[in-house]
């Protein structure tokens, strides 16, 4: 329909299609700013989410890391005490499986803890250097003042990673925390805004309906009094068909 066409409808009918028009378009621009605001807030939950679960297997692994480490240590200890070389078998497994499980923590802790889990490996490597190339050979030739030497500096490492290895797990879950509060935090941000939305929407419906209820109930009430005054033999006043 072009503009001329529109402009020689009646002004009731014109007046009452541009208030539907502005009704529908103001509705419909909320909607779209609600839903992109929605998608924006149920994205960055969707990203904070899958944080968490990367920060929950971190936590997972940095507690394995710590038991592995300990591991370690009692196999040491226990081949100091009885000299089964079982022991010293088991000890190679696991210091082969601490470098494994450092190597997939490295991809989940925080960038600033990485030195940390760098010191447990050195921790750990020196550990096993000790053991094997001191600690055996001294056990071996029954120097028992060597051995008590060495097995209290394997003891201080094993401390030292262990420790570090905690650490690292507290770090985690400290990040998976504000993680858990940024998500409630958007969460909220989503109930209320979707909530908001309802309420816009509905306050705009029922604006958009009460105009446009008068606006089709005023040129009706015009024709019932026109109506009663032709009725009552008035026809001193006409009436402007343009403006029903």
């Amino acid at each position: 329909m072009n503009q001329q066409e529109f402009h020689k409808r009646p002004l009731t009918e014109r007046l009452i299609t541009r208030r539907v028009a502005a009704g529908y378009g103001l509705v419909s621009i909320v909607v779209i700013v609600m839903c992109a605001a929605l998608i924006s807030f149920i994205a960055q939950l969707s990203g904070l989410v899958h944080g968490m679960q990367i920060d929950e297997a971190a936590v997972k692994a940095s507690s394995t890391l710590a038991a592995s480490i300990r591991e370690q240590y009692i196999h040491q200890a226990h081949w100091i005490i009885a000299g089964d070389n079982q022991h010293l078998e088991h000890d190679s497994e696991v210091v082969s499986r601490i470098d494994h499980e450092i190597e997939a923590l490295a991809g989940l802790v925080p960038v600033a803890e990485r030195e940390r889990l760098a010191e447990v490996r050195r921790a750990s490597s020196e550990s096993d250097r000790l053991f094997r190339q001191h600690l055996v050979l001294a056990r071996r030739h029954g120097n028992q003042q060597e051995v008590q030497r060495v097995h209290h500096q394997i003891e201080l490492l094993t401390t030292t990673a262990t420790t570090d290895a905690d650490t690292l797990a507290r770090a985690v879950e400290a990040r998976m925390a504000q993680a858990h509060r940024s998500a409630t935090r958007y969460i909220r941000l989503g109930l209320i805004t979707g909530g908001l939305c309802v309420t816009v929407v509905l306050a705009l419906s029922v604006m958009f309906t009460l105009r446009l209820r008068r606006a089709v109930l005023r040129p009706l009430d015009r024709l019932v009094r026109a109506a009663n005054r032709f009725g009552s033999g008035d026809f001193a006043d006409g009436l402007d068909v343009d403006d029903v």
